[in-house]
């Protein structure tokens, strides 16, 4: 299922905010359940169940009802997802979901992650979500209009969505003394500039990661108030899945754990290893 180019598809990426008024084709509807079926059914790296539905405005669930202040224009149709409340929650739904996000994108559909730009309830009542399951993200699918709304402007601009941090302000070597190189990086270069490339809130990249021989430790460095859930663990998330989509394309394979190396870290909170197998 994950045969999609990973380089091409993560840089032509972009969050789309303004689409065409028409539905899904039957086509890339049954595409997008065949590979939401597909994620349900692939062990999340975390253990957390991560539920992702497909849903269509309709009479019983509108435009007006899901309440995108704005935001989002002429979306037909949405994407959920929800995952059991759990401490690992927030993680496994931006690596799910981000894989969701770059195949609709591989297939020619425009995406953009709603955290609190929508009606809760409302997409809440559309997910059918169940006692103990938490729903932080949603999105529009469908085709991007072929010239950017105002909004899209706007939204990218404050929050400098074309821009990334450099290797050194993110990737580092043994410990946080030492910057990490392309050239030092090797044959993981190329999973990092995609970890480097991978959106996050705010445009913030809060991830930051210790390279120690074949393994790799994943850091937040929190910027944002986390209210009850620390939505930047989303974006760890995500760069976990632009780190292993890539290594995979490279053929290398590994898995996480949760071992915290002996590293002065300062203010930064260490979330997982990658580990090469």
């Amino acid at each position: 299922m994950l045969n999609f180019p990973v380089k091409e598809t993560v840089t032509n990426r972009k969050s789309v905010r303004t689409y065409l008024d028409k539905p899904l084709s039957d086509e890339d509807r049954e595409n997008l359940n065949i590979f939401i079926d597909y994620l349900s059914a692939t062990p999340s790296p975390f253990g957390t169940p991560v539920r992702i539905r497909l849903f269509d405005v309709n009479e019983q669930i509108s435009s007006k009802k899901l309440g995108t202040y704005g935001v989002i224009k002429n979306a037909r149709s949405y994407l959920g997802v929800a995952a059991a409340d759990d401490s690992e929650a927030m993680e496994a739904v931006g690596y799910a979901f981000e894989k969701l996000v770059l195949y609709a994108q591989s297939i020619g559909l425009g995406t953009c992650w709603l955290g609190g730009t929508f009606n809760r309830g409302e997409f809440a009542k559309a997910m059918q979500i169940t006692d103990g399951e938490f729903f932080p993200i949603a999105s529009p699918i469908g085709y991007g209009a072929p010239k950017n709304h105002t909004v899209d402007k706007i939204m990218r601009k404050a929050i400098k969505a074309d821009s990334r941090k450099p290797w050194n302000e993110l990737f580092f070597e043994n410990d946080f003394s030492h910057t990490l190189s392309e050239e030092c990086a090797k044959e993981y270069a190329f999973c990092l500039e995609m970890v480097r490339l991978a959106p996050s809130a705010k445009n913030a990249q809060p991830w930051r990661i210790v390279k120690d021989a074949d393994k790799f430790h994943f850091y937040e460095k929190r910027d944002i108030g986390i209210g009850a859930h620390d939505i930047q663990r989303l974006d760890v998330g995500i760069a976990l899945c632009h780190f292993e989509l890539a290594a995979k394309e490279k053929g290398i394979s590994g898995h996480i754990v949760r071992e915290e190396p002996q590293i002065n870290k300062g203010e930064l909170i260490y979330v997982f290893t990658w580990v090469k197998d």
